[in-house]
């Protein structure tokens, strides 16, 4: 399968999920998606689909939005109920005052957005905001491409 073949699978599985969990939010569709598809594997990665967690969000204090547990191991993945109780849980974590000090909210392109993401030290691993931004944009620009029409979520 093509990068875009995976997209648009991710897409047709959980696209409708994305845009409920994300509708007012103010994020751009392109950047939330494009960081599912990279750190979920496109929804295969084994977190995905064991624990219903598309990023690896760990629940090491218990507290994590929308997450029932954590995962037995040494890793804590947060466990979520459902796709959609994840997404919503996404949502909570990336519109953290941290990142809209950064610009997540001023954001005019998907592009200033994912690095107000990056910049609010949103991964562990690459830990630089522009390793991170460089790893998630050429999904996010295939999806641009693959979806034109999806600007902010309001």
């Amino acid at each position: 399968m093509t990068g875009v073949e995976k997209i648009k699978a991710f897409v047709d599985k959980y696209g409708e999920d994305l845009l409920t969990a994300i509708k007012g939010s103010q994020l751009y569709f392109p950047v939330v998606v494009a960081q599912m598809c990279l750190e979920s594997g496109y929804g295969e990665t084994p977190v995905a689909r064991k624990y219903n967690n598309f990023s690896g969000i760990r629940n090491l204090s218990g507290r994590v939005p929308f997450a029932i547990g954590a995962s037995a191991d040494s890793n804590k993945y947060a466990i979520y109920p459902s796709p959609q109780a994840y997404f919503k849980g996404h949502v909570a974590v990336v519109t953290a005052d941290r990142y809209k000090e950064k610009g997540l909210f001023t954001a005019t392109t998907p592009e200033a957005q994912l690095m107000a993401i990056a910049n609010g030290g949103y991964c562990e691993a690459p830990k630089d905001p522009q390793d991170y931004f460089n790893a998630i944009n050429p999904i996010m620009q295939k999806v641009k491409k693959m979806y034109p029409t999806t600007g902010k979520i309001v």
